[in-house]
């Protein structure tokens, strides 16, 4: 299950990717357990760029994949539930 990396925030609806009611019925168990829902817009190799209700994000896919299974990897246009993620922002430090 690919991790959210970073987003920029930008009113976005996933209605205009195609979520529709019954996306949001099927994907509700998973929302309950914290995932949100996203739509792959660029893939690349162990991480893609998806759009969500807050924005578009950079996802980290774990495990890279299955090498052996090219159908295993996420592709521009595929569903996907991320799990967020603690951000972490770093200070400039002078030495």
């Amino acid at each position: 299950m690919p991790q959210l990396l970073w987003h920029h925030p930008q009113p976005y609806s996933l209605a205009d990717y195609g979520w529709d009611e019954a996306c949001e019925h099927a994907f509700a168990p998973h929302r309950a357990t914290g995932l949100i829902p996203a739509r792959t817009v660029r893939a690349e190799r162990g991480s893609c760029e998806a759009v969500t209700e807050a924005g578009i994000v950079r996802a980290e896919i774990p495990g890279t994949a299955d090498q052996s299974d090219p159908l295993s990897a996420p592709c521009t246009g595929d569903w996907a539930a991320l799990r967020p993620v603690a951000t972490y922002r770093f200070r400039e430090r002078q030495l």
